[in-house]
């Protein structure tokens, strides 16, 4: 499993403005603003590639790990820029799944330098129930979220996970793809 990250920061928008893409007014700097005053500094995005198997024993309270299915970076930072995360997932029942299981999407915030993942915190989860499937059906699952930046957070990612839990006696079996996860940085 892997996913496919790219990134277009405030150079690849220049080049944008100057080849006469933006229809929108500029201040000195080339910057694009919208109509509330924000101006688009940064985005990132990531596609998931293959999929992901979550699966647990029929046992009450058993943990599918969680698994990295996506990630958004950001260089620089200024006090009070807003940071919108957003995306959607698809969950797949590789055989019929009975009421009792729940996957849980998390936005991980990483600082730069921190060598897991999964050690940073936790801005943001999304606690996903499943509904009786049967084999192959599939639900597709919305994330948005929108993080308040500080001056001292040069250098941030934000790590897209899924994992799940058996809620009651019962296997948990889902497949996770398709999963789109983009970063928006604004700036005043």
């Amino acid at each position: 499993m892997g996913y496919i990250s790219r990134s277009y920061s405030e150079d690849h928008g220049e080049h944008y403005h100057k080849n006469g893409g933006c229809k929108k007014d500029h201040d000195k700097k080339d910057r694009c603003h919208d109509k509330e005053g924000r101006t688009v500094v940064d985005f990132d995005f990531s596609n998931q590639s293959g999929a992901v198997t979550l699966a647990t024993a029929a046992i009450l309270g058993a943990i599918a790990p969680e698994q990295v299915i996506g990630d958004v970076d950001f260089d620089k930072a200024c006090n009070g820029d807003l940071v919108w995360l957003s995306g959607s997932s698809t969950i797949t029942a590789p055989v019929a799944v009975a009421v009792g299981t729940t996957i849980t999407y998390r936005i991980h915030k990483v600082r730069k330098f921190q060598n897991d993942p999964l050690l940073g915190t936790v801005i943001h989860t999304v606690t996903q129930p499943l509904p009786p499937l049967t084999i192959g059906e599939s639900i597709i699952v919305p994330i948005d979220f929108v993080d308040v930046l500080n001056s001292r957070e040069d250098g941030v990612s934000y790590v897209l996970t899924v994992g799940g839990i058996a809620v009651l006696a019962v296997a948990l079996s889902a497949t996770i793809s398709n999963t789109t996860f983009t970063g928006t940085q604004y700036s005043n």
